[in-house]
């Protein structure tokens, strides 16, 4: 678990900030929907006061040495005779082709359990990092913690009102996260958002806002527990919000030969990320979990 440290934003404190929790894509298989989540990407360039979050699972990783490894499974865009023998670098050049247009909109990347088993898989222990490390952003391991600070943006002015103002202290709004690519393979809704709960109460109990991928669902739940404020002198309620993901990944094929969530009865699920919306200056906090209502 990584203590991430400060993400600062400087921004205007009046508008709505949003974080999109992007995460379970598993590029590279046949089923994955590259439209839908080239339109959330698209969506996250174009918009100056979002940023995004990578939640793990970004590749499928079923390479031969897999136990689902299946050709037809395979996205035939991606691995070809020339590459499939490296399929460790095709993977991870589709992935950073994909991110290149937002990697400066980047708070970090989760790994996910598909990353991690296809590392110990190919004893390639690095391969979290150097793909972090080509979009210039953090790696943040399996779970985080991460402290966003959204700090009110300078306003272009001349002379000694310019000089004053930068001395002077800036305004700051300050909320804590913790992402989890998550874990459990419960297959309904209540159970996914069991597991959910139980980060929130039982592994980290001092976040705002909650952000668990892994049970391809998206959804979101909210709680309140009691704390007292900065001096200590009042008893104070904490709203908490906690948000499951989302996924890419459609559970049938369009072929009669079946993926892997298709031989194992998955349950069709709606595709898309969640938006985390935050308005500092109201100390406001939202989501969204937008879906088409026709995928692929």
């Amino acid at each position: 678990m990584i203590s991430a440290g400060k993400f600062i934003v400087n921004c205007d404190l009046a508008a709505t900030q949003r974080i999109v929790a992007i995460g379970d894509i598993h590029l590279g298989a046949a089923q994955c929907d590259k439209k839908l989540l080239r339109e959330t990407i698209e969506s996250v360039r174009t918009d100056p006061n979002a940023l995004w979050i990578g939640m793990g699972d970004y590749g499928d990783f079923h390479d031969i040495k897999h136990r689902f490894f299946a050709a037809s499974d395979l996205d035939p865009e991606i691995y070809n005779a020339n590459n499939i023998g490296n399929f460790s670098r095709a993977t991870q050049d589709a992935l950073v082709k994909e991110f290149e247009p937002i990697k400066d909109k980047c708070i970090g990347l989760v790994m996910g359990n598909h990353e991690y088993n296809f590392m110990r898989r190919n004893l390639e222990s690095g391969w979290m990092d150097d793909f972090a490390a080509r979009l210039g952003v953090q790696n943040l391991g399996y779970r985080a913690v991460i402290h966003m600070v959204y700090r009110q943006a300078e306003k272009a002015s001349s002379g000694k009102s310019k000089k004053k103002a930068s001395k002077a202290k800036r305004e700051e709004v300050k909320y804590t996260i913790f992402a989890v690519h998550g874990a459990g393979s419960s297959g309904s809704v209540s159970g996914k958002k069991k597991r959910l709960q139980k980060y929130m109460d039982e592994v980290f109990v001092g976040a705002d806002i909650y952000l668990m991928g892994h049970v391809h669902l998206l959804d979101y739940t909210l709680d309140t527990k009691l704390t007292t404020n900065e001096a200590g002198t009042e008893i104070v309620p904490l709203p908490r919000l906690g948000v499951i993901t989302g996924t890419y990944l459609r559970t049938f094929s369009d072929s009669a030969l079946p993926g892997y969530g298709e031989m194992k009865g998955y349950a069709p699920t709606a595709l898309g990320s969640p938006t985390v919306s935050i308005t500092p200056s109201l100390d406001l906090v939202g989501v969204e979990t937008k879906f088409k209502r026709r995928q692929g």
